[in-house]
């Protein structure tokens, strides 16, 4: 009966041992559980490196707040038997660049165990674009491209101000003369003029018979004709 009951005992105090609450009676914390990074430093993607996580632990990596999970190169992530891990992660597009802290979290089994919180980790995004470099040289012109449609008339703008009056030019060529225009109506008659003095009366005796001496010329110069035909 001794017997028994000593291998009863030695019995228990190996399943004691044994037995999964013993290994996480004491879960890790953030003072025991720890991550690195590797570069400490970048701008696309960082290694990351876990240390007594929770033996078999899901873990999840967080960004500067617990709203921002950042997506692991090995989904889903577990930590292997002895709580380690190893993955990559991408760094948030849009990130500023500076200082951001990275933490892992995982949870211990069985289920029900407290969950297991990494150190907070700093890691500098790096400036994709460096500072400007000096100013080049200005190039040369290119060629001149095609000339584009010509645009639709813009409104007319306001009438400006009239300039001062330049000096008169030279007269120029006097031009052809022009069509006579159409005769005008007549004039009122004008005034009557003083009477003039009568013609001397020898004179008209003169003019007289000169007169008659030329119609009898003529008619002698008739009749010989007729006489003589």
């Amino acid at each position: 009966m001794k017997r028994l009951t000593f291998l009863l005992v030695i019995l228990v105090t190996l399943l004691v041992a044994v037995t999964p609450a013993a290994v996480y009676a004491d879960p890790p914390t953030p003072e025991t559980s720890w991550i690195e990074l590797s570069p400490t430093a970048d701008f696309a993607s960082v290694t990351v490196t876990g240390w007594n996580m929770g033996s078999g632990a899901p873990i999840s990596i967080y960004w500067d707040s617990w709203d921002t999970l950042l997506p692991t190169a090995d989904d889903p992530l577990f930590a292997d038997e002895g709580g380690s891990f190893e993955t990559i992660i991408v760094i948030p597009a849009g990130a500023s660049p500076g200082a951001h802290t990275v933490w892992a979290e995982g949870w211990s089994s069985p289920p029900g165990a407290p969950e297991i919180r990494s150190n907070d980790t700093i890691i500098m995004v790096v400036a994709m674009m460096g500072p400007a470099g000096p100013e080049g040289p200005e190039g040369s012109d290119g060629n001149r491209g095609p000339r584009g449609l010509p645009g639709s008339t813009g409104p007319s703008g306001a009438t400006g101000t009239s300039g001062e009056q330049g000096p008169a030019g030279e007269p120029g060529t006097i031009g052809p003369p022009g069509p006579a225009g159409p005769t005008g109506p007549a004039g009122s008659p004008g005034e009557q003029g003083p009477p003039s003095e009568p013609a001397p009366t020898g004179g008209i005796i003169a003019a007289i018979i000169l007169a008659i001496i030329a119609i009898g010329l003529t008619v002698f110069g008739w009749l010989k004709k007729l006489v003589a035909g």
